[in-house]
């Protein structure tokens, strides 16, 4: 058969963005990506993207990383790695935390092994700045992203105390052109603190296995609004080339939807599917013309409304 006019392959970025439970939305993309060979070439990530970036950039495929995902998302699993007795400076114990992350992201594994260069994003309370990791512990590193104060112990990198990369920059956009990246995708899981009411005032309330006091939610909520407020401004400093929010409802959560994953990822692979001819497009390939998808109705590039 005759090859048709090919088009230059880009050398295309993707941007994971932090959310906790309704991260579980990237495996559901990268399910996609890699039933039709669209591997990314380039990955940033933050917090539970980061944690997913770092799986896949290692050489999991998104399958690999939906097995792991489901058998640690059951609620008794998630109840031994909260800290039970004091004294404790965050409420999940970072060493179970860690122990459940080896199964994605090998212990000794140096960032310079991984199969997709990647970078992902930490936050610095010493300089009190974003901080890229691109180079050592990749384990570390992740761990250091994800640790959302009052929730994870800051990690102690010397000079460096480091926690949440969410602080500061949710979705790694930027760490994705800085790597090489031509082209982008971000994607985003977060909630969007305009429209989405606070989760512990929502009617359809769900339990904590766990009493957590008032003040750790208003706390929780507080970072929720500013980690959106500054992804707006990083968004319009470095525009993806297609910005692709799940549409995750409001009473998914961040840290009581985790035995919700199989949903969560659903809803990651439904919506990768509607925007796989635009995926095909920013790669440098011909959209599907008998594709049984429809491209999103709202343009791709349309970041949080003020």
């Amino acid at each position: 058969m005759v090859d048709q006019i090919k088009r230059k392959k880009v050398k295309f970025g993707l941007a994971l963005s932090g959310g906790g439970a309704r991260g579980f939305a990237h495996i559901g993309l990268l399910k996609v990506l890699d039933r039709e060979k669209l591997n990314p070439s380039y990955m940033s990530g933050t917090s539970m993207g980061a944690i997913i970036a770092a799986a896949y950039a290692s050489g999991m495929t998104g399958k690999e990383i939906e097995i792991e995902a489901l058998k640690y998302s059951h609620t008794a699993n998630l109840v031994k790695m909260v800290h039970l007795t004091p004294p404790f400076r965050g409420l999940i114990n970072q060493t179970k935390v860690k122990e459940y992350l080896t199964r994605l992201i090998p212990a000794g594994m140096e960032f310079n092994e991984l199969k997709i260069p990647l970078s992902v994003c930490a936050t610095d309370l010493v300089q009190s700045r974003g901080i890229a990791m691109y180079q050592g512990s990749v384990l570390s590193a992740v761990i250091a992203s994800c640790s959302i104060p009052g929730v994870f112990p800051p990690v102690e990198i010397h000079p460096m105390r480091l926690v949440d990369g969410g602080v500061v920059n949710n979705l790694p956009v930027d760490l994705a052109y800085q790597l090489g990246a031509q082209k982008v995708i971000a994607v985003d899981v977060q909630l969007d603190p305009r429209t989405d009411m606070p989760w512990h005032k929502n009617e359809n309330n769900q339990r904590w296995p766990l009493p957590v006091p008032e003040y750790f939610m208003d706390l929780l909520w507080s970072e929720v609004i500013m980690a959106a407020r500054i992804t707006e401004i990083n968004l319009s400093a470095y525009p993806p080339d297609l910005y692709l929010r799940m549409p995750l409802g409001k009473e998914i959560n961040m840290l009581l939807s985790f035995p919700r994953a199989q949903e969560i990822i659903d809803i990651g692979e439904e919506t990768a599917e509607k925007y796989l001819p635009k995926i095909r497009e920013l790669a440098g390939l011909d959209p599907k013309e008998d594709s049984q998808y429809l491209t999103p109705e709202k343009p791709v590039k349309e970041h949080i409304k003020q």
